[in-house]
């Protein structure tokens, strides 16, 4: 009830990770960095190693790095570590979809199969990932059957990357003499720290945002006592807040106070109540006279307002722009709508995607061959367009601000030419356009993309520190408009430290891999400044 009373669409604290919400603060998109870095191009087939406090947003990032692993990565997410080193083998070959029967209680048969799937993926030219949560509690003996895996490869190279995700004490356990060996194969490890001051008030107020909030919900001051009582940790943050929201809307105030937010402080993390004074009200006692009296009222509301809501908000099957009545038949009298499972053939998923294709060159005036088709965005289209694919989030795409083609699987399949805004995206298919709820896309959208753009025919796919060329003045011409803060000879075509630097900062503030060379995933972003057209 009160999300309607602040102009919110949804609870904007839930402590689910909904990649909607995500907020990477400066700490976080170095981490997803390292990890990026580390499963990529670094790990060779290592561990990677990702710590922090509780709460601090470690599987958050994890399910961010699986929405932005490649296609021809696999990846296996292990929730539950507490396994011996038996059930942990039987655990990575099931999320891999390897068969065990047969071999549920052999060790050397499971290996023998996981290192004949492996060797098949690298012929077939795909990597694999091995993601283990809450790795602290991994027992010695599951960690050294972990480091065993890592000697499945070939000549050339390891066949499985592997990321450890946990608590701190992962760090203690793995400095044990006995784990020495498998502490010498991390290539790439990140300790997650908490939020500092200014990312928890922008951390709160993005999720406002998301949530539909158009008014400055927080006071500077709350927002300071909200940092100090959540030490900066993104789960206690999302409680206290939430509940300081509900004191608001209980005590029919447009704003969270500081005050507020120490009481929901002291409610949910059970501080000891201070001592009562002669003549005064212990605060924890005001706590509870709060929590009784944020009871009574919505009894109240009930009693007085219940059945004009039950008449207001009785559930209704809401229409659904992706989803078209395929047929009905009559039962007992009534129709109803029979759903149909739709089927289409490669040739008829190939059209679709061309089809798209010239929506997307019309709109975006692109001269895209029609022979192209969805396998062909790595390479160079041309002597000046580009093709980014993969799996993205909404918010990314919002950020970049172009029209992409994007894949539904279901109800109905097939590809459409997508524009998404901050709560809808726009539709374009042949014979019309659709625009609805970015919430009712999302739930069909497989976040499968792939993004065409143009740069001039000289700028190739990758620039990096010590080029020259007439490539590098178009690159610090477009990072002068993209940041006027930078400063550079925009006649000197070459790529030195002060231009890699930039660079870098650039990918940090997109959430791209920032280690300072401009590939695809750089310029995917930095085209929107360019200063000559193509």
């Amino acid at each position: 009830m009160y999300h309607q009373t602040f102009g919110l669409h949804e609870a904007p604290f839930a402590i689910t990770p909904n990649p909607r919400f995500v907020f990477l603060g400066h700490q976080h998109k170095e981490a997803l960095a390292h990890l990026t870095w580390g499963i990529s191009q670094g790990g060779g087939g290592g561990f990677v190693q990702l710590t922090g406090e509780v709460g601090t947003g470690k599987t958050t990032l994890s399910r961010l790095l699986l929405e932005r692993l490649p296609e021809d990565c696999t990846a296996a997410l292990i929730l539950n570590p507490r396994l011996n080193p038996l059930e942990l083998l039987q655990a990575i070959c099931d999320e891999l979809k390897i068969s065990t029967r047969g071999a549920m209680t052999s060790q050397k048969k499971l290996v023998d199969r996981l290192n004949k799937a492996l060797l098949n993926a690298h012929a077939d030219g795909r990597s694999v990932v091995v993601i283990i949560d809450e790795a602290q509690n991994l027992s010695p003996e599951s960690l050294e059957q972990v480091r065993l895996l890592t000697n499945l490869e070939t000549d050339s190279q390891k066949l499985m990357q592997i990321l450890l995700l946990g608590q701190p004490e992962l760090r203690s356990l793995l400095s044990r003499p006995d784990l020495r060996q498998l502490a010498q194969r991390i290539t790439a490890r990140y300790h997650l720290g908490a939020l500092s001051a200014e990312d928890t008030a922008a951390y709160t107020r993005h999720r406002l945002a998301v949530a539909g909030s158009q008014s400055e919900l927080f006071s500077e001051r709350a927002l300071k006592a909200l940092h100090r009582v959540s030490e900066g940790i993104p789960r206690v943050i999302n409680i206290v807040a939430e509940r300081a929201l509900l004191m608001a809307y209980a005590t029919d105030q447009s704003q969270v106070s500081p005050r507020m937010i120490d009481e929901a402080a002291r409610e949910i993390r059970g501080f000891e109540k201070e001592r009562t004074r002669p003549g005064r009200v212990s605060r924890g006692r005001t706590a509870w006279v709060s929590s009784v009296l944020i009871l009574l009222i919505a009894i109240a509301a009930l009693i007085i307002y219940g059945p004009e809501l039950r008449k207001r908000w009785t559930p209704t099957e809401p229409e659904d722009p992706l989803v078209t009545p395929i047929a009905t038949e009559t039962t007992a009298g009534k129709d109803r709508e029979v759903p149909l499972v739709i089927s289409l053939s490669a040739e008829q998923n190939t059209q679709i995607f061309r089809d798209s294709q010239q929506i997307l060159a019309a709109i975006e005036t692109l001269s895209i061959d029609p022979d192209w088709t969805a396998d062909r965005c790595d390479q160079r289209l041309g002597r000046n367009l580009l093709c980014q694919t993969g799996r993205s989030t909404s918010r990314r795409l919002i950020e970049l601000g172009r029209p992409i083609i994007a894949y539904t699987p279901s109800r109905p399949p097939g590809y459409s030419v997508a524009r998404f805004s901050t709560d809808q995206v726009t539709l374009h298919k042949l014979g019309g356009t659709t625009t609805l709820p970015l919430a009712a896309f999302e739930r069909h959208w497989s976040g499968l993309y792939w993004d065409y753009w143009q740069v001039p025919a000289y700028v190739p796919d990758l620039l990096e520190e010590g080029n020259r060329g007439p490539a590098i003045i178009w690159i610090k011409q477009a990072a002068v408009r993209a940041d006027p803060a930078y400063s550079s000879d925009s006649d000197d075509p070459y790529f030195g430290p002060s231009l890699k630097q930039w660079a870098i900062d650039f990918q940090n503030a997109h959430g791209i891999l920032s280690d300072g060379v401009i590939g695809r995933d750089t310029l995917q972003f930095l085209r929107r400044y360019s200063p000559v057209a193509p």
